[in-house]
């Protein structure tokens, strides 16, 4: 079963990673369940509505996944003019790959905090990205600060001025 139908949005889904499309699948096809219960439209089969939930669902994940990849490219462009500091996340992110290969890394792990955290990533490298999000904005680079405060809230939800940013 293909997530979406349209040609483009075949191509966007293609660029995921399979894991993760099966992933979105297993998530919409909850969605679409739980939907199905209190559905009540004489003027949409359920079939419809089912197919319009799928295709919107995987559009909005599919766009946050490219934005979150369009953010961390304009970090570490960015980073990369002003020095290289964006090989701290590249290492914090290596080093955390490298944990995953524990036997006990499961077991072990806090999912309770935040990816930045778990990734051991300091926060002066966070607040760098913050400071260079702003600077996007004074730009009127307003896309691109957008997709960088969305990657900074993926890293750390709790910090309300990265949801800020992405207004």
């Amino acid at each position: 079963m293909t997530l979406l139908p349209s040609s483009n949005s075949e191509s966007e889904l293609s660029l995921l990673h399979e894991d993760l499309q099966k992933e979105i699948e297993a998530f919409l096809s909850t969605v679409i369940e739980l939907e199905k219960e209190g559905y009540h439209n004489d003027l949409v089969a359920f079939s419809q509505h089912a197919a319009e939930i799928r295709e919107k669902g995987a559009s909005l994940i599919t766009d946050r996944q490219r934005k979150l990849k369009r953010g961390k490219e304009v970090l570490k462009e960015l980073f990369e003019v002003e020095g290289n500091e964006f090989e701290t996340f590249t290492a914090a992110v290596a080093a955390y790959k490298e944990n995953m290969k524990n036997a006990s890394f499961e077991e072990e792990a806090d999912k309770t905090l935040a990816l930045q955290e778990q990734i051991k990533l300091p926060w002066t490298f966070m607040n760098h990205g913050y400071q260079v999000a702003k600077t996007l904005i004074d730009e009127e680079k307003y896309e691109d600060a957008e997709c960088l405060f969305l990657f900074l809230h993926f890293l750390r939800p709790d910090v309300f001025e990265y949801v800020l940013g992405q207004a």
